[in-house]
């Protein structure tokens, strides 16, 4: 666009043309910055489940805890019963090159469902070797903070659980 408004003035030389030109280049300077200022709700949500996933494979519960709501609550399963299931499995299985994928983010209001897949490569007492993951969850936006309040797995080929309380007992 920089570059047709450039042409259109070298062309011209009009005053309404100059000041076309500067009004993108100024764009060009304050949009970048807009951009890195302003973060979505899509992208603050992707950004919540980066740290948890990079949580999970550093073996780290206190990132994910920060990110999980007081509230939270899956039939049965609370807030402390989800860490705590969370925290025994990191110490049950070792997990490498943890990765999200498809994320699938749809925003309404101050609440959030995600469908994603994370995976990574796990090994344990009970088996070694790549482990693809299907999850969704829910994201309430509390203090400005978007948080998780439920998750479930979501069953696949490769992944044979749909519910929390398969994978947390």
């Amino acid at each position: 666009m920089a570059y047709v408004t450039l042409v259109v003035w070298l062309r011209r030389r009009t005053p309404r043309a100059r000041r076309a030109l500067l009004l993108t280049l100024a764009l060009c300077v304050v949009l970048p910055v807009i951009q890195q200022v302003v973060v979505t709700d899509r992208e603050a949500i992707r950004g919540a489940l980066g740290e948890m996933v990079a949580a999970v494979e550093a073996g780290e519960i206190e990132p994910i805890a920060a990110r999980v709501a007081r509230r939270f609550q899956v039939r049965e399963i609370d807030r402390e019963a989800f860490l705590a299931g969370v925290d025994r499995a990191m110490h049950r299985y070792h997990i490498e090159r943890a990765r999200l994928g498809g994320v699938e983010i749809e925003v309404a209001g101050d609440t959030a469902t995600v469908r994603f897949t994370a995976s990574g490569y796990v090994t344990s007492d009970m088996y070694t070797g790549d482990a693809p993951t299907a999850w969704t969850a829910r994201f309430v936006l509390i203090d400005g903070r978007w948080m998780l309040a439920e998750v479930e797995p979501r069953r696949t080929a490769l992944f044979r659980f749909d519910r929390l309380e398969q994978l947390i007992p």
